[in-house]
């Protein structure tokens, strides 16, 4: 038999696909030397922007505070220009300089109210108002489980739940005191464990004496397995503020250098960037505001619709009045150190807020179809398939990962740890 051989189509997908592959490793090994330029914002992949419009030319991306070539402005800025092309693998890969800062999204703006979402509920949802009693609010990213003992936690941001004043152990409310100050009330459980770093800007906290549902306010999907995005990937979040939105994946693979203001000050945080999908762009052309920070974004399958493979957590945007509507999300994956063969999302054991919901245990046959269980090595519809259970999740913000991330350096405001066995 004659072998096929490959279509010009395919050959160039494979070399693209050996590009990006080299360009990641670049940015992980000397991504973040670049940021010590105090002008420079973050590095990611991603096609190149010519006149507001999406070229498809994979270029090295860069965003600066201050976009200029004058050698006078350059000085006074303390930077230097930045090269047109950067040698990665053998290749000569051009870079695309983009005028844009990016700031946390955790500071309230007003806007019209939205009774549901910022009232106290039982159950909780993904997607409701939540915050550190001394934060002023966030977003119920999604519900995770220990993956230990399976107890369940709410995700959002280490700047939602923690902050700079924040310490384990600590009151977390529901809604956040920016929406109803009754703290007493509206206590909703306390801070676990958080993270502020490379590895992203995340924390989870307890659910005492409420119940919760898993699904997510008005997208009305349940979080089952991690996903890894790709350029060009559509997603969905449900956020306090802006509520529904629809984004499409347009950098990767980016590290960015975010001001947490006083007494933290700037950190690196790997993360996608994401802009507005055109095809449903927000009412008010705001992808994400304040107040959405720790929602998750999920892919969106082939026919359009929200699926159950999690994209990342959301934790910023743009900053001031910048035209170039964005929002930047970081990777749940984040310091898992290997995949996992199963992606059903079981939880362990029965939790109590689960009642009349019978979760496959540990170690239990799985008897679905061999199709439905079988997914390594297969892509997902939108994204790159992680088949990790949800409720591994957590290892992402533990000890070991995230020390290893850190190259084993520890600050109380970084990260977070529990201090009981």
């Amino acid at each position: 038999m004659v072998a096929k051989k490959k279509s010009a189509t395919s050959k160039a997908a494979s070399e693209q696909d050996k590009l990006v592959a080299a360009l990641r490793q670049f940015i992980r090994a000397k991504g973040q030397s670049y940021l010590f330029d105090p002008n420079v914002t973050s590095i990611g992949i991603g096609y190149r922007q010519r006149g507001g419009e999406t070229v498809e030319e994979l270029t090295l991306q860069f965003t600066v505070d201050v976009k200029t070539s004058e050698p006078e402005e350059l000085e006074a800025l303390g930077t230097a220009e930045l090269p047109a092309a950067i040698e990665v693998a053998g290749v000569e890969v051009p870079t695309d300089v983009i005028e844009r800062s990016y700031t946390t999204q955790f500071r309230v703006v007003a806007e019209a109210e939205g009774p549901m979402r910022k009232r106290r509920l039982d159950p909780i949802v993904p997607g409701a108002s939540v915050g550190h009693v001394e934060v002023s609010a966030g977003t119920i990213g999604c519900i995770v489980f220990d993956k230990n003992d399976a107890t369940p936690y709410v995700l959002s941001n280490w700047h939602v739940l923690h902050g700079p004043d924040g310490a384990l152990g600590e009151a977390i409310v529901q809604p956040g005191p920016h929406d109803d100050n009754r703290i007493t009330l509206n206590r909703l459980g306390t801070l676990k464990r958080s993270h502020l770093g490379i590895a992203g800007d995340c924390a989870v906290a307890t659910i005492e004496d409420r119940q919760f549902s898993r699904e997510i306010f008005e997208i009305g999907v349940v979080p089952e397995e991690l996903g890894e995005p790709e350029l060009g990937d559509k997603v969905i979040k449900s956020g306090r503020t802006t509520e529904v939105t629809h984004g499409i994946v347009r950098r990767i693979d980016t590290l960015a250098k975010i001001d947490y203001g006083e007494g933290v000050g700037e950190q690196i945080i790997g993360c996608f960037e994401i802009g507005i999908d055109p095809v449903n762009p927000p009412a008010d052309d705001e992808v994400s505001r304040g107040g959405d920070s720790g929602s998750v974004w999920m892919f969106k399958a082939a026919n359009g619709r929200p699926g159950k493979v999690l994209a990342g957590l959301h934790f910023g945007g743009e900053s001031g009045n910048n035209p170039d509507e964005h929002a930047l999300a970081c990777l749940p994956r984040s310091g898992l150190r290997e995949t996992r063969d199963q992606p059903a999302a079981s939880v362990g054991r029965r939790s109590r807020a689960h009642q009349g919901i019978r979760p496959r245990l540990p170690g239990e046959t799985d008897r679905r179809p061999a199709a439905q269980r079988s997914h390594q090595g297969r892509r997902s519809p939108a994204g790159r398939l992680r088949s990790h259970p949800l409720h591994a999740l957590l290892t992402g913000i533990e000890r070991v990962s995230v020390l290893r991330e850190l190259g084993g350096l520890e600050h109380r405001r970084r990260i977070a740890q529990e201090t009981q066995p």
